[in-house]
Order: structure tokens, then sequence, then C-alpha cells
């Protein structure tokens, strides 16, 4: 029996009384090749070989894609922490500010305050 490889994609069709053809994706005939005896142990290696450098690449890329995932996750957490330092710093601003403005009103009331009283004794001083 005649083993024949051929890639994905591929059919096979008969040609008349010659033997078969297998038909690739824009309609190419693969011609038929002559197998020696121990071809399929060496097409089963190779196709082991393959499988295993397949796998291997599989999980290469697996690796990056979880060191990405992780970067990312690391990366959002730092976002999500600053925008956190950012929330509070505005906070604490707003209340800086809040005591700023009250000191402020603070300020011109004791100043109102001493004005009228400097007034009061200099009246009290004049009679």
């Amino acid at each position: 029996m005649n083993a024949l490889r051929f890639g994905l994609g591929a059919r096979r069709i008969q040609a008349g009384a010659s033997a078969p053809h297998f038909v690739l994706g824009q309609g190419e005939a693969a011609p038929p090749r002559e197998v020696s005896e121990d071809m399929p142990a060496k097409t089963v290696k190779a196709a082991i070989d393959e499988l295993r450098n397949a796998v291997q690449s599989l999980e290469i890329a697996i690796d990056g894609r979880f060191d990405k995932e992780r970067d990312v996750s690391e990366f959002e957490g730092e976002v999500r922490r600053v925008n956190e330092d950012r929330s509070r710093l505005a906070q604490e601003l707003d209340q800086s500010q809040f005591r700023a403005n009250r000191l402020e009103e603070v300020n011109r009331e004791v100043s109102r305050r001493l004005v009228t009283a400097m007034e009061t004794i200099r009246a009290v001083l004049d009679r």
C-alpha cells in the first residue's frame, strides 16, 4: 500500500486509470510519489517532530501572552493607585481651600472688630 502525504484542504480525485491525484487549494494536482518501506516511519517521526515544535511554539506564545496579561494587570493597578491618589489629593485640596476661605473670613471679621475697637478707644480718649 502506498502512503501519500498531503496538506490540509487537499482532496482526492480519480484520474481515470492512472494513480489517484490530490488536488491542492488552487486546483493544482499533486503528482503521486513512490514511497519506500521505511518512509512511513520517517514520515511519522517527522510529523511527531513537527507536532513537538508546534507545541513548543504554542507554549512560548502562551507564556508571552501571560507575561503581557501580567504587565497589563500591573499597569491597570498602577493607574488605579494613581487615580486613588489623585482623588485623595483633590479632596485634601478642597478641604484646604475651604479652610483657607474660612480663615480669610475670620481674618476680615477680626480686622473689622479691631477697627471698631480702635475707633471706640479714640472716641473715648478724645472726650
